[in-house]
């Protein structure tokens, strides 16, 4: 395997464990008392640490072996798992996203190499300084005695390896445009052929574009994934974002599990990114806001996914104070959407489509979330180039729900292939 393959494949794999490694440091900072849980994020770090080393990556091997020592002595509970631990980790985590991004821009860890002071605050806060030797990831040589290329990597683990391989999406898109000149070579063959009389070819024709078809119906299925893909993005998120306004929110998702195209989650999750910063920022109330009005402290948003017929249905719902429809339409006619006179025929959901207008917003002042009236715009052309839809439910201190619908077939995911 050549640098640049194994450089591409610890890129893909880091970035899995990254996402793993996040996930399991938010059920940590929750439930403190779950070794499970920590063990399972040392050994994520050990695996990261001993796939850098590999491919010669030094900065984040110093910061994964360092952020090991630290976890080791929480593990042997030398110390005491604090809040500022946490934080420590989390940075660590964002530093080392940094870093691999970098990798896959640049190709190279310079300029975003420095982990001297991530390093330094790890090791204060660390008690006893460990050395971790490695026990989890074999490093074989390349090339064995017969010449033939051997697995870099090997992850020690219980249980069997699993039988998959990783493909690129190009690869995957190369063969849909294959099946696709496939099937249009198909249709020239047929009408040469009824131009020849010739009903021989007329069924080999046939036969193609059977094959052609079931070709290009399993390469999507290829590149089906779960939308846990787009939906475990999220919590960390919205962790750092509540923090940053005060608030305290538990994160539900339901549907998980179902499977759409990859693309189709790509462009999900670059929509959702718009609808949970507006929920936290606008919807979901501060603690003492929440029991002043007979509310639970802790507010909810939850993220559900359901296939209905031929569409992919998400919904954002939160349980916070809803959207005061009488204030969006006040705030219509004053930016001149509106005569005020035409206002009175307008049905609730008439007046709530008026959040989707450049600029429009409801915020009395301007935040680094937001307040600048850009984002369901964006979110509404997004929905509207993918021929979906997007519809708004509210109720005043109640909450609010952002119902998504966009349609699954092959016209949608060709368009976003193309």
């Amino acid at each position: 395997m050549s640098t640049s393959n194994l450089v591409s494949v610890f890129i893909d794999e880091s970035r899995e464990n990254l996402q793993i490694l996040s996930m399991n440091l938010l059920e940590f900072e929750e439930n403190p008392e779950k070794t499970d849980v920590l063990n399972e994020i040392f050994r994520t770090t050990h695996t990261i640490k001993g796939m850098a080393k590999t491919v010669e990556l030094d900065a984040i091997t110093s910061l994964t072996h360092n952020m090991e020592n630290h976890l080791e002595t929480i593990r042997n509970r030398e110390k005491t798992v604090e809040k500022e631990d946490i934080k420590l980790l989390f940075q660590c985590v964002d530093k080392l996203e940094a870093i691999i991004n970098n990798i896959a821009d640049t190709g190279s860890e310079q300029g975003c190499k420095d982990v001297s002071e991530l390093i330094e605050d790890l090791q204060k806060a660390t008690p006893i300084q460990k050395s971790i030797e490695s026990e989890e990831v074999v490093i074989e040589e390349i090339i064995t005695g017969n010449g033939k290329e051997k697995p870099i990597f090997q992850r020690i683990s219980p249980g069997t390896f699993s039988q998959t391989i990783r493909v690129s999406i190009n690869k995957l898109d190369n063969l849909i445009s294959l099946s696709d000149e496939l099937n249009k070579n198909k249709s020239r063959l047929i009408k040469l052929a009824k131009e020849n009389n010739n009903n021989e070819i007329i069924s080999v024709a046939d036969s193609v574009k059977e094959i052609s078809d079931k070709l290009k119906k399993t390469v999507m299925e290829l590149r089906m994934v779960p939308v846990a893909q787009a939906f475990n993005r999220f919590p960390r998120l919205i962790r750092d974002i509540s923090r940053e306004l005060g608030k305290d929110v538990v994160f539900i998702t339901e549907g998980k599990e179902i499977q759409v195209d990859r693309a189709i989650i790509d462009e999900l999750a670059e929509l959702l990114v718009h609808l949970i910063r507006n929920s936290l920022d606008h919807g979901i109330e501060t603690c003492e806001e929440r029991i002043l009005v007979g509310k639970k402290a802790k507010g909810m948003l939850k993220l559900t996914a359901a296939i209905e017929n031929t569409n992919i249905v998400i919904k954002v719902i939160d349980d916070g104070k809803g959207i005061d429809v009488s204030k969006a339409a006040q705030k219509a006619v004053e930016k001149g959407l509106i005569t005020r006179d035409k206002l009175t025929e307008l049905k609730e959901a008439e007046i709530l489509n008026f959040l989707y207008e450049p600029g429009f917003t409801l915020s009395e002042k301007t935040t680094v979330l937001s307040g600048r009236g850009v984002g369901m715009d964006v979110v509404k052309s997004k929905i509207s180039a993918l021929n979906g839809n997007i519809c708004i439910q509210t109720e005043k201190g109640a909450g609010t729900t952002i119902v998504i619908s966009l349609p699954i077939d092959l016209s949608v995911i060709n368009s976003l292939l193309s």
